[in-house]
C-alpha cells in the first residue's frame, strides 16, 4: 500500500469512537456555541457529540477551555 493510498484510506474511513464521558451541564447556548460546565479533562480541538433535546446528535469541536468549562462549536445544524 502506497503512502497516498494510506492517506486516502485514513481520510475516508468512518471512525466511530465511543464518547469518554456524558455531560448534562449546559451553561449557555449562543448560536452554534455551547458552553459546558464541570467538564473533566476537556481537550482543545476534541471532536464531541452533542445530543439535542429531541434526541438528534450533532458533531462539535471544543474551541476554548477555561478551568472546567469548555466552549463547543456545533458544526451540523439543519436550517428550517
Amino acid at each position: 500500500m502506497s503512502l497516498k493510498t494510506a492517506e486516502i484510506d485514513a481520510i475516508t474511513t468512518d471512525y466511530n469512537i465511543a464518547p469518554r464521558i456524558d455531560y448534562r451541564t449546559v451553561l449557555d447556548v449562543e448560536g452554534p456555541l455551547v458552553v459546558l460546565d464541570n467538564v473533566k479533562f476537556p481537550k482543545y480541538a476534541e471532536i464531541v457529540n452533542v445530543r439535542l433535546g429531541n434526541g438528534t446528535i450533532r458533531k462539535g469541536q471544543v474551541l476554548e477551555i477555561k478551568g472546567k468549562q469548555a466552549v463547543v462549536q456545533v458544526s451540523e445544524f439543519k436550517y428550517i
